[in-house]
């Protein structure tokens, strides 16, 4: 028993399936293009001349670009590699400082052509593209001065409710010093804070009424301090991440390579 053939309107809808298919799957082959999207901070249109001073800053760097586009005031840099990517983002950002905002992209390179037929590629997740990579950069001079300042806040309260009299309250890098009307006062203040604060290290500088009582966060201390920053940081990131519905999210943090 032989099959019948197909009526021969039947293999032409295949083949017009067939090429419809091809011509939608074909942006694919167009990966999209590492590139960096410059805007200007105050919402008006940036001068051509400022891009102009980008792209020779960039050639300056052996930076390659690909291609440059306008569009409502927003200026496209398209670059040849991946790898030049995030060093161009610097150089433009130093460049044009305040004056405008710089930011990674990626910009597709479908033909104009299959651009007509409504034609894009498909959009991966961030499953496929390998997921999402977050810099964060903590202050951690800010951390040491903002916990300093705590801390001499509450030193302030001690010496208040013992009556014992001071003067100012420094705080400078990884010391806090206060400055006492007597060398009687400065001693009953050192026994009373180092008993409630033991993270520091004490000395004792002048006499009379130039008596001043220096603290130095240990070493201990202070990476105490940047490992909580450090963790803070990362906890209000995951927080935001967890806010998308993302599964598994994974976040990792460096220490900070600054000797102390």
């Amino acid at each position: 028993m032989h099959a019948q053939p197909l009526p021969l309107w039947k293999y032409l809808l295949i083949l017009v399936v067939l090429v419809v298919g091809l011509i939608y799957s074909l942006p694919n082959l167009f990966p999209a293009d590492p590139a960096i999207q410059i805007s200007s901070a105050q919402g008006d249109s940036l001068d051509a001349r400022q891009i102009d001073r980008v792209e020779t800053a960039l050639s300056e760097n052996d930076i390659e670009i690909k291609g440059l586009e306008e569009e409502n005031g927003q200026w496209l840099i398209r670059l040849r590699h991946d790898d030049d990517q995030l060093n161009a983002r610097d150089i433009a950002s130093d460049l044009l400082g305040d004056d405008a905002t710089v930011a990674l992209n990626l910009a597709e390179a479908t033909p104009e052509w299959l651009q007509a037929f409504s034609a894009s590629p498909m959009t991966l997740g961030l499953d496929l593209r390998g997921g999402v990579h977050f810099l964060l950069e903590v202050d951690m001079d800010a951390a040491l001065t903002q916990r300093l300042e705590v801390n001499a806040s509450a030193m302030r309260e001690l010496l208040r409710s013992e009556r014992i009299r001071y003067r100012n309250t420094d705080v400078e890098e990884r010391t806090l010093s206060i400055d006492f009307a007597s060398s009687e006062d400065r001693d009953t203040a050192r026994r009373l804070i180092s008993r409630d604060f033991p993270d520091f290290e004490y000395s004792s500088e002048g006499d009379g009424r130039a008596s001043t009582l220096v603290m130095t966060l240990s070493d201990q201390s202070v990476s105490e301090i940047q490992d909580y920053a450090i963790n803070q940081n990362l906890t209000t990131l995951r927080n935001r991440v967890n806010e998308l519905g993302l599964r598994s999210p994974w976040c990792s943090a460096k220490a900070p390579t600054k000797s102390l």
